[in-house]
């Protein structure tokens, strides 16, 4: 059983043109800059007892599962309890024109065109994090795992379990 996340992406692009001409040569240079984010909404699972029972595992992943009475999460192998995490990824284009006479080259000036493209993408990083939360709030929280329980991130759940458990009643 998994309860996950829903994830929604939001991009924005800067894009800007702009031409110069001068006596003896002209430039025009394309810039389009782009931010993606990637953000986590947690989803929610709560009555007066909530029973969540899987034959494998149970996954639960920026969300939430709480009762005003009992919790109870019966995985036959893996409970994993995890924070789900946000991103943001930023990319940079410029392609840069040039026709007439040109610096550079082995005299110094040449004439002709010339075309210069910049194409980077920084690798996706941590934008923050959909915590989940698991408990009761007046009952009892049981997790039983056939093999492991396993709490990662920043997600609290009402007694914090950072081992392995075979059977844990809180």
């Amino acid at each position: 059983m998994t309860i996950n996340a829903g994830n929604t992406r939001q991009v924005a692009i800067d894009e800007r043109y702009s031409k110069s001409s001068g006596l003896f040569s002209s430039t025009a240079t394309t810039q389009a800059n782009s931010v993606t984010l990637n953000q986590a909404h947690g989803s929610a699972v709560s009555d007066n007892t909530v029973v969540v029972q899987a034959g494998r595992d149970i996954k639960v992943t920026g969300s939430g599962i709480a009762g005003k009475g009992d919790v109870l999460l019966l995985g036959g192998r893996d409970a994993i309890v995890a924070a789900a995490t946000a991103t943001r990824t930023d990319k940079r284009f410029e392609k840069v024109e040039e026709s007439g006479f040109l610096s550079g080259g082995s005299f110094g000036i040449n004439y002709g065109n010339r075309t210069t493209t910049t194409d980077t993408t920084a690798p996706p990083r941590n934008s923050g994090q959909a915590r989940s939360l698991v408990g009761p709030k007046n009952g009892n929280l049981t997790i039983h795992a056939g093999r492991t329980s396993l709490f990662l991130g920043k997600s609290p759940v009402w007694k914090l379990i950072e081992r392995p458990a075979r059977y844990c009643r809180y």
